[in-house]
């Protein structure tokens, strides 16, 4: 069970007096005039177990959606991330499985033997259009909150669909995926991702390292809302966005620069990046060990530095 409360940025789980008006992702504004956000605070601490069937049973759910999902690791009783890495920089969120997000799937024997094997596990949505997903995920910590207020102000509020409340304090809004190429794009505004071809999001009852699981908005969850299209201003913000690199046209066109691994990649891309970089250096020819000391030096420059073994891979 969980109880709602309103709270700003300095007084986390303090109570707001004055009734607020509500608005999507858990936005109010309060009596005074000041964006406030709701959150689901458990009414008991939380402990890993109910986390371990809760995820398969999410997972399932999501795939009866037409969602793909995949494992992602865990966080284990010592507050760490089961990938072993110590201060893993992407704790309880980067993927489990040998090919990352490619293996996203809605096989539900594949899931139950996923979660056989890893039942710690916490639980990746692949964003994009296989799984007809587009995410705004808000990071309140890099200022995603006021972000996100400023942007309602300008273009109007957003539209009320499905939301997750995140467990580092932020939210994830799902739209509709609109159909042809729509990318990922991390900080297109502050404290602001887009997740949508070639990205994914860590999903409710995943627990991270706060301790707080993730969890669908009360009233928001796929059975309570349809999704609802992107909203037309923020597809005009990505499409007017200017080309970072010299080789995006490429990417468009389904081609790699070879010379752009240099720069590495942010997660979420990691895998998909060095997959068709691998595949651009062996199409020119170039022989296997060759191929596989730049992927690997590409996989140590991303950000963060993509784990060798599963590079090789």
């Amino acid at each position: 069970m969980v109880r709602h409360v309103y709270c700003d940025g300095g007084a986390r789980g303090a109570a707001v007096a004055t009734a607020p008006v509500r608005t999507p992702c858990g936005m109010g504004i309060d009596g005074a005039g000041q964006v406030r956000r709701s959150i689901a605070m458990p009414t008991q601490p939380t402990s890993p177990q109910p986390a371990v069937a809760a995820c398969l049973a999410e997972a399932l759910a999501c795939a009866r959606r037409g969602w793909l999902v995949f494992p992602v690791h865990g966080i284990n009783d010592a507050g760490e991330c089961t990938c072993g890495t110590p201060s893993c920089p992407t704790a309880g969120k980067h993927p489990r499985t040998p090919h990352g997000f490619r293996d996203g799937t809605t096989d539900e024997q594949q899931l139950f033997r996923w979660w056989k094997e890893w039942p710690d596990a916490n639980l990746g949505i692949l964003t994009g259009g296989e799984s007809g997903l587009v995410v705004l995920d808000t990071d309140p910590r890099h200022g995603g909150d006021d972000t996100l207020a400023g942007l309602e102000r300008e273009n109007g509020a957003l539209p009320h669909t499905v939301s997750v409340l995140t467990g580092g304090g932020g939210c994830h809004l799902f739209f509709q995926h609109p159909g042809g190429h729509a990318p990922s794009i991390n900080g297109i505004v502050p404290g602001i991702d887009l997740k949508a071809d070639g990205g994914y999001v860590v999903a409710p009852s995943s627990r991270p390292i706060s301790g707080r699981l993730y969890e669908w908005e009360i009233g928001h969850s796929p059975d309570d809302l349809d999704l609802v299209p992107v909203p037309d201003w923020l597809t005009r913000r990505v499409s007017e966005r200017p080309e970072r690199q010299a080789g995006a046209s490429k990417k468009r066109r389904g081609e790699f620069d070879v010379e752009e691994p240099r720069n590495g990649a942010e997660e979420g891309r990691r895998d998909d990046y060095l997959f068709r970089l691998a595949c651009s250096l062996r199409a020119k020819g170039m022989p296997h060990e060759g191929a596989e000391r730049q992927v690997i030096e590409a996989a140590s420059k991303c950000r963060p530095p993509f784990p060798e073994a599963e590079a090789r891979k």
